[in-house]
Parts: C-alpha cells; structure tokens; sequence
C-alpha cells in the first residue's frame, strides 16, 4: 500500500514520525509539500511554547486533547533530544489589579500565588511551572531533516493544487496513493484542498534581537539563562538564548484574547506590554522591535479536526497548539485507519 503525506507543518511531521514507527504498514511513504514555501508556515510563525497550563482530563473535551498531546510530545522530547528546544521554568506572574483573573488562574493551577525572590529578578508574586521553549527556525529544520534521512521516505518538492479522490494534482504532475493525509494548514483552507469546517486566523507577535534589561541585574539574569517564560495577563514574554540561529531574543505574544486584524491586536499587545512594566518595572528592556505574523487554523470550539472522507484524511484545526497537537493527531490520524 502506498500512502501521501501533504504538508511540510507540525501535522504532517507528526503524521510522518508515527508512521515511520511502524514501517511495515505501507510499502511506500510519497512527502509532498513546496519546499520553498515552507517557511512562510504558521509552523515557523509561533511564539513555540509547550506547557500543561493545569489543564486536567474530563473537564472538556479539547482539555482531554491538550493534556494526551502535551505528555504524547515531552515523551518525543525526552526520547529523541532534538535541536531548539529549552527546557525552562514558565512563571505565572500576578497582576495587583485584577484579582478575578488571579483567582482564575490560580482555581486552574490549584495552587496559591507565591511571593518569592528569584535570584535577580527580585521579588514576584507567581505560579511556576515546567515548560518547554521552542526555536521554531531550529526545531523544524532538524525534524525535517530527521525525516528526509530516512530511506522509507520519498520526497517530492511540489505545490499542491487539488485533491481528487486518491489523486494528488502538483503543479508538477499527477500523483496516486491508496491513503492520503492532507496536513496543509492555512494553505488548504485558503486554496479549497480543505473543506471541513475550519478557519484561517492569524496571530500576531513582537520579536526583540539583542534586548537590554534597564535593570543590569535582570539582564545579567536573563543572559545566564537558556530560556525563560513570563506569562502576565495571558502574554508570554518569552527569552531566548538562541533564536532561529539569530542570538538573544525577547517574544511577547501568544495571548487569548481574539486575533484579527492587525491594527488592533498590535495595539493590544502594546497596551498589555506597557501594563507588564507598571506592574513588574524590573523587566523593562529596550531593542529594535519586529512585528511577526503566523496564519493558524481553528475549528469549531477550538478543537482541532481528524476526519477522513474516502481515501483522504484531513488533518486540522490545531489553532495555537501546534507545537503539542502536531505529534499526537500525526498518531490519531493513523489510528483512524483502522
């Protein structure tokens, strides 16, 4: 049996790790994606961050999936090493002003706020947890080379222009498998190869190269350190040691509030950023900003989407998820073939 993976994104890579963990089911593994392209993938456009967030199963639905994904994916983690991850400390800080969130969060984590001194960065009112920090540029890189080495795969360098049935039609030919996984992202929903029920939307992120804390003890801090999160108000602020094979860096994105155009939400992570540095003055830094864009794909209640009409599996839907959901539903995917 042969079978075509669409995509070169965190689904498809997912797809494609499982698959090659049983090798024995198809006869012959077809990878298509344009790789010119690849970059411009909501993949690479992430503020990248892995992390349980206190999420527990047998509230929801979407919470079951999120708390399988993120044990599916540190387990990947622990067992491969691979390159542009950073496992980091995640601090949950407090806002003095907004006690209906600080309860919230801390019902979430079923812990108390706790007032500590961390080293250098003085003292903090916060929830800690462990997490993972991705570099996207570097992670996905060495997950594709990781699967371009393996003689199971064959590579085609291609555009996808449609699906019919169990035919693939490229820019550059016509290709035939007796399963196809479409993992095509934002590119699927806007070109039509995806018809489920999902959306394209997009989020936005500021990057700072080379960041200077004003307080020289935080910077000395922070340039002792590998990586490390800052989450306030749900924006993360996350540092980096090495990014995308750029050097230091600071993000401050990831929120959950909606994303949309982008006027607004720049302003919004502005208006957030200016009320981190009033409640946490010791964390005010100056650089040359960037603004980045990633385009994600969100289904119905936020749920990301496995469903399989003929010979084609559609995979979708994981919305800001996809450094988690992208290796568990590559498994979910091939276990519906059964």
């Amino acid at each position: 049996m042969k079978i075509i993976v669409l995509g070169g994104g965190l689904a498809a890579l997912g797809a494609l790790e499982h698959l090659l963990a049983k090798p024995n089911r198809f006869n012959e593994i077809q990878w298509i994606f344009p790789k010119n392209a690849a970059e411009l993938s909501c993949s690479y456009n992430s503020t990248a961050v892995l992390a349980l967030q206190g999420i527990e199963k047998g509230v929801s639905p979407l919470g079951d999936d999120l708390f399988d994904a993120y044990f599916s994916m540190k387990e990947f983690i622990e067992a491969n090493s691979p390159e542009g991850i950073t496992h980091c400390s995640r601090y949950h800080l407090k806002n003095s002003s907004n006690e209906d969130k600080n309860q919230k969060l801390e019902s979430r984590f079923k812990e108390n706020f706790k007032k500590i001194k961390e080293n250098d960065l003085g003292f903090i009112e916060t929830i800690v947890e462990d997490a993972y920090c991705f570099s996207p540029l570097i992670f996905m890189n060495w997950w594709h080379q990781r699967i371009f080495s393996s003689s199971l795969v064959n590579f085609t360098d291609d555009l996808i222009l449609g699906i019919d049935g169990g035919s693939v039609h490229g820019q550059k030919s016509l290709y035939s498998a007796d399963v196809i996984i479409n993992a095509t992202g934002s590119f699927g929903i806007t070109t039509g190869l995806v018809t489920e029920k999902v959306k394209t939307v997009p989020g936005h992120y500021f990057v700072w190269y080379s960041p200077q804390f004003e307080n020289q003890k935080v910077d000395n801090y922070f340039l002792k350190s590998k990586s490390i999160i800052l989450t306030f108000e749900g924006e993360n602020l996350i540092y980096h040691s090495e990014y995308n094979s750029e050097g230091p860096c600071l993000i401050w994105g990831g929120s959950s509030e909606s994303d949309g155009l982008m006027g607004p939400r720049i302003e919004f992570l502005e208006t957030k950023l200016l009320e981190f540095f009033n409640t946490y003055p010791q964390f005010k830094f100056s650089g040359q900003r960037e603004l980045f864009t990633g385009v994600r794909t969100k289904g119905p209640k936020r749920r990301p989407i496995i469903s399989r009409e003929g010979k084609v599996i559609t995979m979708s839907g994981l919305y800001k998820n996809g450094y988690s959901l992208g290796y568990y539903l590559g498994k979910k995917a091939l276990e519906s073939l059964n």
